[in-house]
């Protein structure tokens, strides 16, 4: 029979008749936020498989008599190891330890040692109960051993003369505080103390764990893994002859107390943590430690990722089977991305796709100074240098996000350079660059859009204007226009004057029907005729509430589009993306890219407004928050031709909705010459909720940002609905202010 007698995040503890049972299961805890929202499946069973393993090596005599020197210790601190006492009783009895047997797929029978808490007083932690020298009793101690100095440890933070991803010339032992509920680093003497070891059995600890630990790094050199740090736990055992008590190992041991690496990736829990870097929540976590905000669950790549890893190590430590699995294999090899463009859109997918395993680096040129993350950074260099510097820092592909650098073609020259791109070619992005081009084609291969004409010169725009039946108009440029070369118009009168604004000197135009009801923003990225659906999003492009103002690049959106229904979505898959893609083949033009298309839900059915060739922005920044995969894998197949890649990837959301708000600088859009202010100082306070705050038109100076014109920042709220979205993304949008800034009060209405 067995009683519950401990219920934790990643295992639970079991009162059995011949001890204490450990029974681990597929969850995890990190950061000591508590149970994680997913499982990482057999997670549980390598874990066990793993300790029992282990447990039953360190138990063997022989398992300490042959231990090799690593390359980093000195033979002096080897020496001093290995010539000790303690090593002598090691190497001819095995390691004391509390394990029996492994139980079941997933549990381990243990020797039970009792657990004495401190007792706290205001704000110190009273360890009287261990002045009794307890035996039996767990050491209320963690026991931290460390070879080096990798990327993330909390060493180097400690140490800043430390250089990272060095090794030590000792081992380093360090002591935490074990019983309280926030650990705490601790002196030598302060260790000593509070778990009132004498002097022989503290410095037989010490050397216990430098034995173990040097037991784990032979053990793992003989793999491609390299070994770090880790930590154990020890109990007291029966006092000795020399009035010593024996030093027990208890706990576990394995991939969840040590730091494993492989190229520098994380092949342990770190592997987990590293998912969850520059999130909102994990910024959040580490400055409040509060759980009253949950994380999103993992994309189901790190899952499979993880589960991979588990599996790995389990195969080397029970196998010594080095075989690396083919599913690993690309992770240790991962790429290096440019993402080109300055503002909020390539914001968020620098630090969207960062946040892929399978990315090293993402690159943002020019950028801005708010574009920085862990693995994401902006390099300020001109668009002729973009080649030498894809060369130089043997680039994987490139994502280009400003359409005028694709209609100016430099998809074409990358590519001619041997430098894969995700981006559509120049003959492509004629569908975005010319509205004329985009409108025939429309009309030739059947795709639902308004009743339109094109001019080349303005007066005759001007007498089909005055030949019109109706009073509301749509006067487009056809050219590139940067989202303001669109006016609604409501008279004839108005209609007029936007050909004489838009078209001064003769320039294309298209005079097009005006189409009522609902619009939104379809995205799909796309490989030949195939394509996966990226999801849609309500962008507002009128700078006022009540979309009044003049035309913007877009001062907000919210996302998904919650009113369009599933035979909308499947018309809109067949009557204009599946025709579109399959039109731009026929005529030689075949898209590969992301295709974002705006469209007219009309009483009719939908309509195309226009097509872009590019990610949206403010969309971006919308829809790609609420992604629980990650889209590397599928810009990776379309910027290398890999079809079967690309078809074998999948897009997954969240059930949250997301709301994003722009702030622009005083004067923006400045369409009629209004001065746009910028050198304003912005204030960016700390919010509480889950948001992601992307940054467009900035400078920084003196280490403080300050507006440089145009849409200076946006932030994106998520919740678990449109309208609280919406209202925690009011709340949120005040903690960042400057003078002059403007934003709409209407988004997501």
């Amino acid at each position: 029979m067995r009683k519950l007698i401990y219920q934790g995040s990643v295992k639970n503890l079991y009162q059995v008749n011949e001890g204490i049972l450990f029974e681990f299961s597929d969850k995890y805890s990190i950061y000591d936020w508590g149970e994680m929202p997913d499982k990482i499946d057999k997670k549980g069973s390598n874990l066990a498989q793993i300790t029992s393993s282990l447990f039953d090596e360190i138990s063997k005599p022989k398992s300490f008599q042959c231990l090799q020197r690593p390359e980093f210790l000195t033979a002096a601190n080897f020496e001093k190891i290995i010539n000790s006492e303690v090593f002598n009783s090691i190497s001819s009895l095995g390691f004391s330890n509390h394990f029996l047997r492994k139980e079941s797929e997933n549990e381990i029978l243990v020797r039970p040692v009792d657990i004495f808490a401190p007792k706290k007083h205001k704000e110190e932690y009273n360890y009287d109960v261990y002045k009794d020298k307890p035996t039996g009793a767990l050491i209320p101690l963690e026991v931290v051993f460390r070879f080096g100095a990798p990327q993330g440890s909390s060493f180097l933070k400690r140490n800043p003369n430390i250089t990272e991803g060095s090794f030590f010339d000792d081992i380093i032992i360090e002591f935490y505080t074990k019983l309280e509920p926030k650990d705490r680093l601790l002196t030598y003497e302060e260790a000593q103390s509070i778990s009132n070891l004498n002097d022989g059995e503290f410095s037989e600890l010490i050397t216990r764990s430098k034995i173990l630990s040097l037991f784990l790094q032979n053990k793992f050199a003989q793999t491609p893994l390299k070994l770090w740090d880790g930590k154990f736990e020890f109990a007291f055992g029966e006092v000795d002859n020399q009035g010593n008590r024996e030093i027990i190992l208890v706990d576990t041991i394995g991939p969840d107390e040590l730091r494993l690496t492989l190229n520098d990736i994380p092949f342990s829990k770190e592997f987990l943590r590293q998912a969850y870097q520059d999130t909102t929540w994990l910024n959040y976590f580490q400055e409040t430690k509060s759980k009253d905000r949950h994380p999103l669950p993992l994309d189901p790549l790190y899952i499979n990722l993880a589960q991979s890893i588990y599996s790995y190590i389990a195969q080397v430590i029970t196998k010594n089977d080095f075989t690396f699995p083919n599913e690993l294999k690309e992770l240790i090899n991962r790429s290096k991305i440019i993402v080109l463009g300055k503002g909020g859109r390539e914001h968020a997918l620098a630090k969207h796709l960062s946040q892929s395993p399978f990315i090293k680096e993402v690159y943002v040129i020019p950028g801005n100074p708010g574009i920085e993350g862990t693995k994401f950074k902006s390099i300020n260099i001109s668009k002729e240098e973009i080649v030498s510097c894809c060369k130089a820092k043997e680039i994987n592909y490139v994502v280009i996000g400003p359409e005028d650098l694709l209609s100016d073609g430099l998809t074409d020259e990358l590519q001619k350079n041997q430098i894969p791109v995700a981006s559509p070619s120049k003959a492509a992005s004629l569908l975005e660059a010319s509205k004329a081009f985009a409108k025939d084609f429309m009309e030739k291969f059947n795709i639902p859009t308004a009743l339109y004409k094109n001019f080349k010169n303005k007066d005759l725009a001007l007498n089909y204007i005055e030949e019109l039946d109706s009073e509301k108009i749509v006067v487009k440029l056809s050219g590139l226009a940067a989202g303001k070369g669109v006016v609604l118009c409501h008279s004839k009168d108005e209609a007029k004057r936007a050909v004489n604004e838009l078209s001064p000197n003769n320039e294309e135009l298209v005079i097009e029907e005006f189409l009522e009801g609902r619009e939104f923003s379809y995205f799909a990225l796309c490989m030949g005729e195939n394509y996966k659906i990226l999801g849609t999003a309500c962008d507002y492009k009128r700078l006022n509430d009540n979309d009044l103002g003049p035309n913007t690049g877009g001062m907000g959106c919210y996302s998904p589009t919650y009113w369009l229904n599933a035979t909308d979505e499947q018309l809109i898959k067949e009557s204009i993306v599946e025709r579109t893609l399959m039109g731009m083949k026929e005529e030689g033009r075949s898209f590969t890219g992301t295709l974002f298309i705006g469209i007219m839900m009309t009483s009719d059915g939908p309509k195309v407004l226009e097509y872009n060739v590019r990610f949206g922005d403010p969309e971006t920044q919308t829809i790609l928050p609420r992604l629980k995969s990650n889209i590397h894998p599928i810009l990776e197949a379309m910027a290398y031709g890999d079809v079967k890649k690309f078809n074998n990837s999948n897009i997954s959301f969240s059930p949250l909705s997301s709301v994003h708000i722009v702030k622009a600088a005083k004067g923006y859009p400045g369409l009629r010459g209004e001065k746009i202010e910028k050198d304003q100082p912005i204030s960016i306070s700390k919010n509480k909720e889950l948001s992601e705050l992307y940054f467009a038109g900035v400078k920084k100076e003196n280490n403080q940002f300050l507006t440089n014109g145009g849409r200076v920042l946006g932030m994106t709220t998520l919740a678990n609905t449109l309208d609280n979205a919406k209202k925690m993304a009011y709340n949120n949008i005040e903690y960042c202010k400057f003078l002059g800034e403007q934003f709409r009060g209407d988004i997501g209405e």
